[in-house]
This record gives C-alpha cells, sequence and structure tokens, in this order.
C-alpha cells in the first residue's frame, strides 16, 4: 500500500472495502479505516500549509514594497520623535526589521500601512524612553534638521512637535501624513473618541500658542 499522500481512494483506502480484507492482512478493520481517514487528512493539512505559506510569502513582498515606497515617510514620522537624523535611521531600521520579521501574521493585507506606521511609532517612542534614561541633561540636543516635506508651515511645525506625544501623533498622522482618524485609531490602539479628543484638544492648544506668538 502507498503512503497516504494521495485521496483515501487512490491510496486503495475505500471505507467501504470489506473488512475482512484487512483482518486477513493482520491489520484490524478500524486500523485500516484509521489509515484511510488521517492519510487523507495529511494531504489536506499539506495542501493547507501550502496555501497558508503561499499567503505568508505575498504578504511580505507587500511588506518589502511598502517599506521601499513609504520609506521617507517613515523616516520624517520617526524624526518628529526622535529630533535627530541618526536617530531617526535608527527608528526605521529597528522598525523594518521588526515588520519584516512578523509581517507573516498579518492576515489582512488590506491593513498592512496602519500596521506599520505603529511599528515606527511604537519604535520612535522606545527610543525616546532608552535615550531619555542615557542622556547625561547638560547635553545640549542638535540643531533642530528641516524636513522639507514637513516644512509646509515652519513656525507651525515647530508648535506641533512641542505637542505632548499623543496629542503630536494624532496631528503629525492626520494633517501631515494624511491618515484618517480612524487609521490613527487603529494604530496608536486608542478608541475613536480618545484621537477625537486628542486631535481637539490639540489644535486648542496651539491656536492659543499662535495667538500668543502673534501677538
Amino acid at each position: 500500500m502507498r503512503s497516504g499522500l494521495g485521496s483515501a481512494e487512490s491510496a486503495g483506502c475505500s471505507l467501504s472495502r470489506r473488512p475482512d480484507a484487512a483482518e486477513k492482512m493482520g491489520r484490524p478493520a478500524n486500523f485500516w479505516r484509521a489509515l484511510c481517514i488521517y492519510g487523507t487528512g495529511a494531504v489536506q493539512n499539506r495542501n493547507t500549509l501550502e496555501k497558508e505559506e503561499g499567503m505568508a510569502q505575498d504578504i511580505y513582498e507587500r511588506a518589502v514594497s511598502h517599506i521601499l515606497e513609504n520609506q521617507d515617510r517613515f523616516y520624517r514620522l520617526a524624526y518628529s520623535y526622535v529630533r535627530n537624523r541618526d536617530g531617526a535611521l535608527d527608528v526605521v531600521q529597528n522598525a523594518i526589521v521588526k515588520g519584516l520579521e512578523k509581517c507573516h501574521g498579518l492576515r489582512n493585507p488590506d491593513a498592512l500601512k496602519t500596521w506599520f506606521y505603529r511599528i515606527v511609532v511604537n519604535e520612535s517612542l522606545q527610543y525616546l524612553r532608552e535615550n531619555r534614561r542615557e542622556t547625561p541633561e547638560e547635553e545640549l540636543p542638535e540643531q533642530p534638521y528641516r524636513e522639507s516635506a514637513y516644512d509646509r508651515d515652519r513656525e507651525l511645525y515647530e508648535e506641533v512637535l512641542g505637542l505632548p506625544e499623543p496629542m503630536k501623533t494624532v496631528v503629525i498622522l492626520h494633517f501631515y501624513e494624511d491618515l484618517t482618524l480612524k487609521q490613527i485609531s487603529e494604530i496608536t490602539g486608542a478608541n475613536l473618541n480618545t484621537v477625537k479628543f486628542r486631535l481637539y484638544s490639540a489644535l486648542r492648544r496651539l491656536r492659543k500658542r499662535l495667538e500668543v506668538t502673534a501677538g
């Protein structure tokens, strides 16, 4: 008898086969039935595995393509947090490594955009936490590096960077990266009402600051 790599019928496994035939070969009839059932299941499992591997490869390729097409966006977002070029590059590199390692677990390819933004945001926050512990208080920050893509209004952008991190994240993702509030909710893990509250609070704070500056 061939190993169960084909269908039950093609392997000679018919559940209608007479039990005494199996018994004559020295095997109980129930054991013969088990071979037929699990042999068929092995084929189904292998087909399922091959299908999952194909989907994982497709998601991996889409992730690579997405990263290459949007790497400047990810760098700018990271820079808005860490405020130095080397740090932003480190953040993006770590995000890419983590993203490509875990993208096979992404079941919905349409969520790739928000999923990777979330990784960049989390890596940026992680970088800040680590470097706040390591950087001496008396050390002066480097001179601001101007990102032309975010330079629509330099004064306003500098005010945005001065916002608390939750507010800054919402403003930058919404106005500078053109993401919807729903997408921002998915990226940050905050519910939609919280995202809206952060946005409106940030806008009120920015308006007051700009009024003071103008006055």
